[in-house]
């Protein structure tokens, strides 16, 4: 089986055995994904891990592939422009919603239509307004259809979508199929949402369709959910809003198959940019009910993930305006100095020797600037950022020599922030060199980058450090300190205290040891399990820190792919019974309402929809033989002694592994 993980930064692939128990590792690779053309990236690690193992094509049953590309579109306000269809939505339910947030100035096509919670038709949609606000609006890659309780009632929602589809021919989503959760207006957020993210996912399947089949492999391919589970690649296609937080959810089912003791664990996954830290509770990660990505809370269950901005190539930046010098670490990821010189060895000794000799020192020593969008010379042609783009050219450049003036520098920032150009500088990564943590790249341009950089000086006119050694032992244990209270403070939140007691004075005290009278400790009581192509390099420290038993499993970096191609196919579907008048039992939320005349008569037809409703969308996921079990929840309220009946709802849950044929 091939699982593969398309990050923002690398793309990573896995073999593993087809032993449904041990699944087994057989190789891995990692690859920079590529994101002008993902399909070089996908293919350049599928390929590598293929020739390790050496593995034909036609020995791959199955491909499972996880990513994190739909949630950075979200966070970067990425994505097609789409239009809303909304049917009698509720104006102040949408503003509270964050409704126009999620359009950001997408038009909204209000008509009539939807239903009463009782089930009276709030109006029927005029298809013929519709048509004229289309041709008013231009052109959309794709549209949402949202409608006041259409989880009881879809058929509006339904009728707009089949005309949208033979009129238009674009991709069309219906809010209903996306939860079955009341509350039309955050619906409507979510499916605007999975509008927008179908041609970012549509172009990453497309790619890894289109190596995959070049090269001969024919098995089924799946996609990670934000719950860990996997759905096929036409559901997908379909509801692509489903892969928030796909690749963290990918981590942590890699973290629970690598590792012997993550039967309840916090997972640390530690990567170039971020660290995403999840909570393992009786063997499953712990799950949101709605996630928040990019400032929109969705319905889309996935998995619980606490980010911080700090990673293995996080920038440092000195701050002298405080007493002794602040280190910053991150947000901004940049190519760690060592990783830049065992690719540009001779550039990056020259730069580095410039900034030794200079006189004043230069205000950003051991800086170097290159060009990371390709399209960017050209398309910025005879502008002053374009001027600048060629002056970096095909390799780096020091920054210093860019930055003549505070306009230039500024032009600078601007096209890092647009993503136009890169920086390198130093980092974590950098400093682990140093120490003698790390050696994988080139450790003498670490060190040479690190005396830069200590010999910079603080506001009172002295060294911000002694030496380049002792600057890259304070960022190590900045790394080691900021991973510690930010992993124990989501812990502490698991347990119902506030996050922010990670660094109250007694939390703080224990990590430090100090304490002439009072030795403090607090400590974890799960293991913490390590992932994360740095995870070795760390985190043992980190342990120490929280009295943790810490776990950095084999394949630890590559976790998520791992993840991606163990997952099994798992459905939820929710159906509830309502009284609306005496002696009339509803039951909706598997299709069109059904009525039953009797409570008993009710809960046998519920179960018996929630079964087939759910084995038939695991089936149509990609599950091979999936089985049910079903969940009842009451709710009936006791009033003056006597028991009445409010609702009932019956969660029934589907789970098979993914088909292989």
């Amino acid at each position: 089986m091939l699982g593969i993980d398309t990050g923002g930064t690398y793309t990573d692939a896995v073999l593993v055995s087809s032993d449904v128990v041990s699944s087994v590792v057989v190789a891995s690779s990692k690859s920079l994904t590529t994101r002008t053309d993902l399909s070089v990236g996908i293919g350049r690690a599928i390929d590598a891990v293929m020739a390790d193992a050496d593995v034909a094509a036609g020995d791959i049953e199955l491909v499972s592939l996880s990513t994190t590309l739909a949630t950075n579109a979200l966070v970067e306000g990425r994505g097609g422009r789409v239009a809303l269809v909304g049917l009698s939505l509720d104006p102040e339910g949408c503003r509270l919603a964050g409704l126009d947030g999620a359009l950001a100035g997408d038009p909204m096509i209000e008509l009539d239509g939807g239903h009463t919670s009782a089930g009276a038709p709030l109006g029927t949609p005029d298809l013929a307004a519709l048509d004229r606000a289309i041709a008013e609006i231009g052109p959309v890659e794709g549209y949402a259809v949202a409608a006041q309780f259409s989880v009881r009632h879809p058929e509006h929602e339904l009728a707009v979508r089949e005309h949208l589809m033979a009129t238009t021919g674009r991709p069309v989503t219906c809010s209903h199929e996306l939860s079955s959760a009341l509350g039309g207006p955050a619906r409507a957020v979510t499916c605007v949402l999975n509008a927008r993210l179908i041609g970012v996912i549509d172009r990453l399947l497309t790619a890894a369709e289109s190596h995959l089949s070049s090269i001969g492999v024919a098995a089924p391919l799946m996609v990670v959910r934000g719950d860990g589970s996997l759905m096929s690649v036409a559901v997908a296609r379909q509801r692509p809003v489903e892969t928030i937080l796909s690749g963290p959810a990918a981590s942590v089912i890699g973290a629970l198959h690598l590792s012997d003791k993550a039967h309840n664990a916090i997972v640390s996954d530690i990567g170039g940019t971020t660290t995403d830290i999840a909570l393992v509770t009786n063997g499953r990660p712990l799950l949101s009910d709605g996630a928040v990505v990019g400032g929109h809370r969705t319905m889309v269950h996935a998995v619980q993930v606490h980010t911080v901005g700090l990673g293995g190539d996080s920038e440092v930046v000195v701050d002298p305006t405080v007493g002794r010098t602040r280190l910053v670490l991150g947000p901004r990821r940049v190519v760690p100095i060592s990783m830049l010189a065992a690719e540009y060895g001779d550039v990056v000794a020259a730069g580095l020797l410039a900034d030794e000799r200079a006189d004043p020192a230069p205000r950003n020593p051991a800086r170097f600037v290159l060009v990371v969008d390709p399209l960017a010379p050209d398309a910025l042609a005879g502008s002053p950022e374009g001027d600048l783009v060629a002056r970096v050219g095909s390799g780096p450049v020091p920054w210093r020599s860019l930055a003549n003036d505070r306009r230039s520098e500024l032009l600078l920032d601007r096209l890092v922030r647009r993503g136009v150009l890169g920086v390198a500088g130093v980092t974590p990564t950098d400093a682990a060199h140093v120490v003698g943590l790390c050696d994988a790249f080139d450790t003498d341009a670490a060190s040479r980058a690190l005396e830069l950089m200590a010999a910079q000086r603080d506001r009172f006119g002295a060294r911000v450090d002694s030496t380049g050694f002792a600057l890259a032992e304070r960022i190590v244990a900045t790394v080691h300190e900021v991973t510690a209270s930010t992993v124990l403070g989501v812990a502490l939140a698991g347990d119902g205290i506030a996050s922010s007691a990670a660094d109250s004075p007694l939390a703080l005290a224990s990590r430090s040891g100090s304490g002439r009278l009072v030795r403090s400790r607090v400590s974890l009581e799960v293991p913490l399990i390590g992932l994360g192509a740095s995870a070795s390099t760390y985190y043992p420290a980190v342990g120490v820190l929280l009295g943790a038993d810490v776990v950095c499993p084999p394949f630890a970096e590559v976790a998520n792919a791992v993840g991606a191609v163990v997952s099994p196919v798992r459905v939820e579907v929710v159906v509830t019974i309502d009284e609306p008048s005496p002696d009339q039992f509803r039951i909706s939320g598997a299709g069109q309402p059904v009525v039953a005349a009797s409570l008993d008569a009710a809960y046998l037809v519920a179960e018996a929809l929630a079964r087939a409703v759910s084995v038939e969308s695991a089936i149509q996921r990609g599950a091979a033989e999936p089985t049910v079990t079903v969940e009842r929840a009451d709710n009936i309220v006791d009033l003056d002694g006597t028991a009445y009946f409010v609702s009932s709802t019956l969660t029934a849950t589907a789970v098979g592994r993914a088909r292989t044929t």
